[in-house]
């Protein structure tokens, strides 16, 4: 985890400064959220929030299509709640969205959101198993959240003049995988997590809280969706080095036949000698 978060940090300051041996990333991540945008704290700007967001997604659905060989355009529902103790919550009738708080919701995060949640990330697996699929009953977070978690950085490295937004977003999903794995080993405080995330990323201090909420409450899912994400960066090289393709058919090949475990996973696409990272 700490090497994926170094490596994000490394990218981010190059492609955020001219001197990226000189640049302070937490004079960055502090000078990005005292810039940021966000809904106008009413009714008419929270509605314009969730238009935006939904607008976004659609968009985000016809962009990327091409990551797949077959194309199923998204359903997902956005749901606003201003009483929800966390701020994006995936349920079974789509995203819930804490409104109450609209400096939660800084609007440079909306591109990634639209990819992580939306198409082509965990939507991409919304009807690909039916009921009656014994697949449809397994709960793997590591591979639907590391699918996504892979997706976003895959879209990110290649809206070359908008990078930065998507990342922002990834480094606050492996912020709190860190933090999932030092809170439940007793290593942390929650002020400790808190303190981190706040310097290590451009999200505001209640916004943190909130999503610290949601480590508390699904203990090892983000530390999972960072492992996943790790496992199928891996995946994708191996891949490369067999000299297939290893975007539309490879990210095809992982929606059709997830979620299962990665072993089989790596015999069923032909790639078993990948040594998973622990």
């Amino acid at each position: 985890v700490m090497s994926e978060l170094d490596r994000m940090d490394q990218i981010i300051a190059v492609l955020a400064s001219d001197s990226p041996r000189t640049f302070n990333l937490e004079q960055h991540y502090k000078d990005v959220r005292d810039s940021a945008e966000y809904p106008e704290d009413s009714f008419s700007g929270r509605q314009d929030y969730l238009d935006t967001l939904y607008e976004a997604m659609l968009a985000t659905q016809l962009e990327w299509h091409e990551v797949l060989e077959h194309y199923q355009p998204s359903e997902l529902g956005l749901l606003g709640e201003e009483d929800s103790d966390t701020t994006l919550e995936m349920v079974a009738d789509g995203l819930v969205i804490n409104l109450e708080q609209v400096g939660n919701l800084p609007f440079f995060e909306i591109p990634g959101i639209s990819v992580f949640y939306g198409f082509p990330g965990l939507q991409a697996f919304s009807g690909v198993e039916t009921a009656d699929s014994l697949k449809y009953f397994l709960e793997l977070p590591a591979y639907n959240y590391g699918w996504a978690g892979y997706i976003l950085e895959f879209v990110a490295t290649r809206k070359v003049y908008s990078t930065l937004p998507y990342l922002y977003l990834s480094k606050l999903l492996a912020g709190l995988a860190l933090a999932d794995l030092q809170l439940h080993t007793g290593q942390w405080r929650r002020s400790d997590a808190v303190q981190h995330l706040f310097e290590t990323t451009p999200y505001s201090r209640s916004r943190i809280e909130l999503m610290l909420n949601s480590v508390a409450q699904n203990p090892g899912l983000y530390l999972a969706a960072i492992s996943g994400k790790i496992y199928f960066s891996h995946l994708q090289s191996r891949c490369l080095e067999k000299q297939l393709d290893c975007e539309q058919q490879f990210h095809q090949s992982i929606v059709e036949l997830g979620p299962l475990p990665f072993s089989v996973l790596e015999e069923r696409m032909g790639l078993v000698s990948i040594v998973s990272p622990d």
